[in-house]
């Protein structure tokens, strides 16, 4: 069940809404709230999966709630679907670290739903997976290095979100360069070097055969990374 807080101060609008959301099964409406003291007070209170956020609001507009949000949580969530038709203030929201999606009004509701499910889905990646990922690299005996964390977590966005696979690459750098990597700007050929490394030492005690596909003598990023998602994806059919 995915819990949505609605946000705007359109009291007909959320009417509108609410009806709608309310009619699917998996989709449960916590609470509603039309000026930023709601909002924050309902947020904390019911702690919704995704907040659908208008950006005019009265008092303080949704930039500023999200501002207020963010400073009050201790691991600030990226929970937020901005609905907007202010394209000046839509196209600023893209590098929030709260907002999750941004949504032009007028908007088509069966869209809205399908925003909703993908959003909730990426938010919650099962901790069975990090369990899974961390016992792989171990039996692919994968140095213990800054590097793993970056390619555990580049396998975890693929198994999220599979159509990104094919620009994993230039996710890891982008997410090397904002952790702080001091070797950022290295770090595809610093990531090959690894997995060349850690082919050759598994294969020498034939753990490679816990992949569902064999690539042969090297393998690329892109490549390693597609077996491992593959390898969750049975594990967790299997559990």
């Amino acid at each position: 069940m995915i819990k949505l807080l609605i946000a705007d101060d359109n009291v007909h609008f959320c009417e509108s809404l609410f009806g709608v959301l309310t009619k699917e099964k998996d989709l449960k409406v916590t609470g509603v709230a039309h000026n930023w003291k709601d909002i924050e007070r309902k947020y904390f209170e019911t702690q919704p999966d995704l907040v659908l956020l208008d950006l005019k609001m009265p008092g303080k507009s949704g930039l500023e709630i999200i501002n207020d949000l963010t400073e009050k949580e201790d691991k600030p969530k990226k929970n937020i679907i901005v609905m907007s038709g202010e394209m000046k203030y839509r196209a600023s929201l893209t590098n929030v670290e709260k907002v999750k999606w941004v949504m032009a009004k007028p908007f088509d509701y069966e869209k809205l739903i399908d925003v909703i499910r993908e959003s909730a889905r990426q938010n919650i990646i099962p901790e069975r997976v990090n369990t899974i990922v961390d016992d792989l690299l171990s039996d692919l005996r994968f140095p213990f290095c800054k590097g793993r964390r970056l390619l555990k977590m580049a396998i975890i966005i693929a198994y999220a979100r599979p159509a990104l696979l094919h620009k994993i690459e230039i996710l890891m750098k982008n997410v090397a360069k904002k952790e702080n990597y001091l070797n950022a700007k290295s770090v595809r050929s610093t990531i090959d070097k690894m997995i060349e490394r850690t082919f050759d030492r598994a294969q020498d005690k034939n753990v490679f055969n816990i992949l569902d596909e064999y690539y042969g003598e090297k393998m690329t990023t892109k490549e390693f990374i597609s077996s491992c998602v593959s390898y969750i994806r049975k594990a967790m059919r299997n559990s």
